[in-house]
């Protein structure tokens, strides 16, 4: 069952990114209507009285853990019922919804103008159908293996994103040029 968000809620989502980026035109488009968001938790605590002032959507905010979230979107689907008019999720699941064909694309509905402000966007594309927009990227986690990193005479662990690629480029050089090494920006795409 497919999760067919209509276009009125998709552009009001949107709205939320216009409210994301803070651009001034965005006015109250939608005055009296209401949206169900469901978000993982550590939100801003006066996002909805913002977003109200901003657009006049009233929010009906709920936050669960990433598992939980993951759980709950992914069981509505199942059961083809819309958990939510506005779902965030994980960039990796970008591949799993898609290929079950869960999101009805946004290609139509967020113009270009917006679209310049999310670089990450591409990972929320499969074959040519947007499924999300961005709110972060981030990389929480890294793992090295510290005797490839001693065997190549790289002392410190990269701080940076272009420390990390020169001691990459100093193992293949010192250590073996079969070393693999990568950090994975995109999630799986929908076969």
């Amino acid at each position: 069952m497919r999760w067919v968000m209509n276009r009125e809620v998709a552009r009001r989502s949107a709205s939320m990114s216009c409210h994301a980026i803070s651009q001034p035109d965005c006015g109250e488009p939608f005055a009296g209507q209401s949206n169900t968001v469901v978000l993982p938790p550590g939100q801003d605590p006066n996002m909805q009285g913002l977003f109200g002032q901003d657009t006049g959507i009233k929010l009906d905010l709920q936050t669960a853990s990433w598992d939980d979230l993951q759980s709950k979107i992914t069981t509505a689907l199942i059961a083809g019922t819309a958990p939510a008019d506005v779902a965030e999720m994980d960039w990796s699941w970008t591949g799993q919804f898609a290929a079950a064909g869960w999101y009805l694309p946004l290609n139509d509905v967020v113009d270009a103008a917006t679209l310049e402000h999310f670089p990450g966007k591409a990972n929320f594309d499969a074959n040519g159908n947007l499924l999300a927009i961005p709110s972060t990227n981030d990389f929480r986690v890294m793992l090295i293996n510290r005797k490839h990193f001693t065997d190549a005479g790289v002392a410190e662990t990269p701080k940076t994103l272009d420390e990390l690629v020169a001691a990459a480029k100093t193992i293949k050089e010192k250590v073996s040029p079969n070393i693999r090494s990568g950090c994975p920006f995109r999630p799986p795409k929908a076969p």
